[in-house]
């Protein structure tokens, strides 16, 4: 669950497989935080195999929005569908993600 896998380097892109939850965003975050810290790049976050997000998997979004902003980068949402999509066009995430 929260499976977190770095398939590129340039832009980075970083896929999140199965759900993003209470259960494991903070491992999860933990992980982006060490995966964004190596990387000036662009972030595709690819939500392919992304099952189910929460609000606390929202939170983990919004950690990497704010730290590729900082860094005058933008973030990417690939390959997000069903409730995965239906979240983040809900909340407003798309106001600052770009969807491909």
């Amino acid at each position: 669950m929260g499976e977190v896998e770095v398939k590129g380097r340039s832009p980075l892109i970083v896929a999140i497989s199965g759900r993003l939850d209470s259960l494991n965003a903070q491992r999860v975050k933990e992980e982006m935080e060490r995966i964004l810290s190596e990387s000036d790049e662009e972030l595709v976050l690819d939500f392919s195999n992304l099952s189910y997000i929460s609000s606390a998997g929202l939170q983990v979004v919004l950690l990497c929005i704010k730290n590729r902003q900082a860094k005058g980068k933008s973030v990417k949402v690939l390959g997000a569908s069903g409730i995965v999509d239906e979240v983040l066009r809900v909340s407003g995430f798309y106001s600052f993600l770009e969807k491909v």
